[in-house]
């Protein structure tokens, strides 16, 4: 616990960037103004946040068709909800994570019809549980797969038994993944960097929040509100003394 802030939350990226911080989750639209933000504690994980920003536009009667997020809010759970909401996502590629020469997990065909999954060598991994994370798990025979001549590319285990996990939602997960090769939505995708993660730049650049200047949650989020807002007035003064009349028929 910090002993100058003790509201701050421990946060991590990786084992240079350690620190107590905040975090702050913005939405902006496609001309880059802020429609939404909240402050949480760093150490809560952004994957968490999605839900509640989208419950609040939509209170707004801000109906979203098209949302483009960072990839620290593609998970599972997240792709579900916004396909629920029909929503359509579009995130980022993930690369695919495991030990160099080891089998991958898409290197195994799921069969949904048995609910099953297909090794490299034909032989099959059966459901054994649902775990409280949401991921079902599928093992393989140990006794079948000790003599595979493709197990030291499969697994390490001393039982040469190979496990895969499949969350509930990854057929949510595998659509979003297909959605990333359409043509609009690779150009949503393409303009965040001209959008939020702009409005990221200036604001620890130009707007000082790359540090905090205040202790205790309220007031890092009442910083950050007046930050947001200072930066959406700047931008319709911009618009005025450039596009004035297109402004005021677009926005007034």
């Amino acid at each position: 616990m910090s002993t100058t802030d003790s509201e701050a939350g421990y946060y991590v990226k990786g084992e240079r960037e350690k620190q107590f911080a905040y975090s702050l989750h913005v939405c902006v639209d496609k001309n880059g103004y802020i429609i939404d933000k909240h402050v949480t504690l760093g150490n809560i994980h952004d994957s968490t946040q999605l839900k509640p920003m989208i419950e609040r536009l939509e209170a707004k009667q801000m109906l979203l068709i098209t949302l483009a997020i960072d990839s620290g809010y593609k998970i599972p759970f997240n792709a579900h909800f916004l396909l629920e909401k029909a929503i359509v996502p579009a995130m980022p590629y993930t690369r695919p994570k495991g030990k160099p020469g080891f089998f991958r997990t898409k290197d195994f065909i799921y069969d949904e019809h048995y609910d099953t999954y297909i090794c490299p060598n034909d032989e099959t991994l059966l459901y054994k549980r649902t775990m409280p994370t949401g991921h079902r798990l599928y093992i393989s025979d140990g006794s079948i797969c000790r003599d595979c001549p493709l197990l030291s590319k499969c697994t390490e285990s001393k039982d040469a038994i190979k496990q895969i996990r499949r969350h509930v939602w990854q057929d949510d997960l595998d659509i979003v993944e297909d959605l990333r090769f359409v043509d609009t939505v690779k150009k949503q995708y393409k303009m965040r960097s001209q959008t939020i993660e702009r409005r990221f730049g200036d604001a620890k650049e130009q707007h000082g929040m790359r540090w905090t200047r205040y202790r205790g949650h309220d007031k890092v989020s009442m910083d950050t509100t007046l930050i947001c807002a200072t930066m959406n007035l700047k931008k319709i003064a911009m618009w005025l003394v450039k596009r004035p009349l297109l402004f005021l028929k677009k926005y007034i």
